[in-house]
C-alpha cells in the first residue's frame, strides 16, 4: 500500500474509535496526516495468557505507543 492508501485506511479505523467521553472521532478533526514506519515488539510468556506490544519507530527507535492486551488465547500447539 502507498502512503495515500494507508492514511485512507487509518481514517476508516479512526471512525471506529469512541473515546471515553462519548463523543466519536473524526480524521477530519485532525488533519495533518503522516506515515511512519514501526517495529512492533512483542512481549509474551508461555505462564501467561496477557501480552504487552511496544511500537518504535523503526529508524530511530522512539517510542510511539505501547499497548497490554489480557487474557489473549494462543492457537493451540500440535
Amino acid at each position: 500500500m502507498n502512503a495515500d492508501e494507508l492514511i485512507a485506511k487509518a481514517k476508516s479505523h479512526v471512525s471506529k474509535i469512541t473515546p471515553t467521553g462519548g463523543v466519536r472521532l473524526s480524521a477530519t478533526d485532525f488533519p495533518k496526516a503522516r506515515v511512519q514506519e514501526t517495529a512492533m515488539i512483542c512481549f509474551e510468556s508461555d505462564v501467561r495468557d496477557d501480552r504487552i506490544y511496544v511500537f518504535l519507530d523503526r529508524e530511530s527507535g522512539d517510542f510511539v505507543t505501547i499497548m497490554y492486551t489480557q487474557g489473549t488465547k494462543r492457537p493451540s500447539k500440535p
